[in-house]
């Protein structure tokens, strides 16, 4: 009887390619300062786990989808942070898991994925990439579900539609763990929006 592993999705902020360029001038990057409400976060993620059984090469695909709610907060960007006070929300979706044995599917299921984020707060250096870009220094402004605020750069797409700030992140990162002798690849990938609404 195959052992089987975890099959929730992890979310994870982690490193993405993001290729500094010169900052902009302090009154070009002025263009998102000032106080903003936190209005919602939408994620896509995917998470693989792969590793080998005696043989097998046992594997697990898990995605989800959703949009947070309830949520709550704010956030004030300056030249160069952002200071997020009391931003949280909650997430009630599914997630869809598929198991696999050398290729072959075994399993599928659908799970209740839901969470909550309390109310934090945080202050995320960024540098200003160009006109559409900027990169997080020290890891993101807003909690990803995943105990914490990340503590890794990350890069951010910029989208500017009337009084809203939409923020786009693509997360990408691998690492192994043994888990009872067994080494297990992880694959964490994710498109993160994050929407604010000017005061």
């Amino acid at each position: 009887m195959k052992k089987i592993i975890p099959l929730l999705a992890v979310l994870a902020i982690v490193i993405t390619s993001c290729q500094k360029e010169k900052s902009l001038e302090a009154s070009q990057a002025s263009d998102i300062a000032g106080n903003w409400i936190f209005v919602s976060m939408s994620a896509k993620t995917k998470n693989v786990i792969e590793y080998d059984d005696g043989g097998d090469v046992m594997k697990s695909i898990t995605t989800s989808e959703y949009t947070t709610i309830n949520n709550k907060g704010g956030v004030k960007i300056t030249g160069d942070k952002f200071i997020s006070t009391g931003v949280g929300y909650d997430v009630s979706a599914d997630a869809y898991a598929e198991m696999y044995e050398n290729g072959n599917l075994l399993t599928s299921l659908t799970m209740p994925f839901d969470f909550s984020v309390p109310s934090s707060s945080s202050q995320a250096p960024y540098i200003r990439v160009n006109a559409d870009s900027m990169y997080f220094t020290s890891g993101g402004f807003v909690d990803m579900g995943s105990g914490g605020i990340p503590s890794l750069p990350v890069g951010a797409k910029i989208k500017k539609d009337q009084n809203k700030l939409i923020l786009t992140m693509n997360i990408l990162q691998t690492s192994t763990q043994d888990v009872m002798g067994m080494v297990q690849k992880i694959t964490n990938e994710a498109t993160v929006v994050t929407t604010l609404q000017r005061q």
